[in-house]
């Protein structure tokens, strides 16, 4: 007879009827045509989603900034599409740029022009009102990227991108401009004859920034990129380099924050050969002390065919960190699977994953293509929303999710755990077991709704969480963060345990 210990943890029971609310996962269809979400923030307990549309009723229509606001239920309060002032195409893209508030309560975000080769920071009002455009153009440059803005004390940006140069190498770089959008300065950060790029700045102190990014000297060759943080002061000038080990260790630092200690939390790409449908990348995370000096790193998520990205990350207020991107499964990376989706991770200081979670469609509409959080925010609540882009019977659509504190959708995935168990249930195959890296996980009875998948040792310690979209068949589980020993591998529906197998992790 099987035999369950169930810890159902009051406390957390009772707070969570005065202060969570339900969790979310909605769509939005505002206009005929494109109509998607890039990146979206918290601000005030406010959700603002912004990205491009272009309404297919109206002809000609250019494509447009769209920016959507909603309460904290994921209802829309206002919705509204910007036009270029001479009707050029306006785009912008989870895979580079970030949208930030600022002091003025201003939401600032770039996006580039089509037709006249330039780049403008718009800064829009809690209201949903234009505050300003700062137009950039290329200049010299072939292409742009502006990856991140951070604001300063003046109410100016520091700018951190890359550029395509004239001989098309690639260039990093970092521009000031002042609080109405003047040039204070511009630098280059590399050799014009190599491959630099600057993906992400964070501040260290009102003098002091951090600049990630990678170092080629050829960036059509993965196995020589190494990746690269740069501290500059409030002149742009390099006062600390460190540059990583060749591949494969990793190739390119995409996000940074500096942590409590005076140190660095960062995560990026490692690089693992060529695989059938492109290069092999895995996202890492690491943490560096004060002076740059590795102080741990590891490995999260599966390894794919460059479809696994973080595109933003935040601190939360117990003092641990939030990823927001999108992952693939292990399998043939030609079609969406269960497990393609917009991915939420948890992680504490240490590196240690705390729950992580893959998310697609709403129940009962049809996931035909991408699907990737472009950016994560945190309510007042406690609650976890993430937002971006979707596809749904080929459709591009705005998206948002809202999870709890500890990445559930509703509260009965978070107050019951399975701790002990004396047999195997089999509603589930684990291969390989023994394993080093990552099991495949297939289900005999795919889940009608949202499936509960948990990691304990043998102490009934639970060390990770997982939330399965509805439907999933296969599902693929990184255990590379575990150490070597024997662990239970369980599954939940409603609340009940359906399944559960042993798996020895050796190194």
């Amino acid at each position: 007879m099987k035999r369950f210990l169930l810890i159902f943890e009051l406390v957390l029971f009772q707070l969570s009827i005065l202060t969570a609310q339900f969790g979310f996962n909605k769509v939005y269809q505002q206009y005929p045509g494109v109509d998607m979400f890039s990146r979206i923030i918290v601000a005030n307990d406010t959700i603002f989603a912004v990205g491009v549309a272009y309404d297919s009723t109206e002809v000609p229509s250019p494509q447009q900034v769209l920016m959507t606001k909603t309460d904290t239920f994921g209802n829309i309060i206002k919705t509204k599409l910007y036009r270029d002032s001479l009707d050029e195409f306006l785009t912008m893209s989870f895979l580079y740029g970030n949208i930030i508030h600022t002091s003025k309560d201003f939401i600032a975000f770039p996006v580039f022009v089509f037709g006249r080769n330039a780049y403008q920071i718009i800064q829009i009002n809690t209201a949903l009102e234009v505050q300003s455009i700062f137009e950039y153009p290329l200049g010299e440059n072939r292409n742009e990227f502006y990856e991140q803005l951070l604001e300063m004390p003046d109410g100016g940006f520091m700018i951190a991108g890359s550029a395509q140069r004239s001989n098309l190498k690639q260039d990093g770089f970092v521009r000031r401009v002042d609080q109405h959008g003047n040039l204070l300065w511009e630098k280059y950060y590399g050799d014009l004859t190599k491959d630099e790029i600057i993906t992400c700045i964070s501040e260290i102190d009102e003098n002091q920034f951090l600049l990630g990014g990678s170092v080629g000297p050829d960036f059509n060759n993965s196995s020589i990129i190494k990746a690269g943080i740069w501290v500059i002061d409030s002149n742009g000038t390099v006062i600390n380099t460190w540059i990583g080990p060749q591949s494969p260790d990793f190739l390119v630092i995409r996000g940074l924050l500096t942590t409590p200690d005076g140190g660095v939390i960062a995560h990026g790409r490692t690089y693992w050969g060529e695989g059938p449908w492109g290069s092999k990348v895995q996202i890492c995370l690491m943490k560096f002390n004060e002076s740059l000096q590795y102080e741990w790193f590891k490995h999260i998520g599966p390894s794919s065919s460059n479809y696994n990205g973080v595109y933003d990350m935040t601190a939360t207020p117990d003092g641990h960190y939030l990823l927001a991107g999108q992952r693939t499964s292990y399998g043939d990376f030609s079609v969406p699977s269960d497990d393609w989706g917009g991915w939420l991770y948890k992680f504490s200081e240490q590196g240690d994953s705390l729950w992580s979670r893959a998310d697609n469609a709403p129940p009962g509409m049809n996931a035909t293509g991408e699907y990737a959080y472009g950016g994560v925010g945190l309510l007042s609540s406690g609650s976890v929303v993430a937002g971006g882009k979707g596809d749904i019977d080929d459709k591009f659509v705005g998206w948002i999710v809202k999870v709890s504190a500890n990445g559930c959708m509703d509260s009965l995935d978070c107050l019951i755990s399975a701790v002990e168990s004396v047999e195997e249930v089999g509603e589930m195959e684990v291969f390989p077991n023994p394993a080093s890296d990552w099991v495949e996980l297939r289900f005999a009875d795919p889940a009608t709704d949202l499936t509960t998948l948990q990691i304990f040792d043998l102490t009934g310690r639970l060390l990770q969480r997982y939330f399965l979209p509805a439907g999933t068949e296969v599902y693929s589980l990184d255990i590379a963060v575990l150490p070597a020993d024997i662990y239970w591998i369980i599954l939940q529906k409603d609340g009940r345990v359906v399944g559960q197998q042993k798996v020895l992790v050796h190194k």
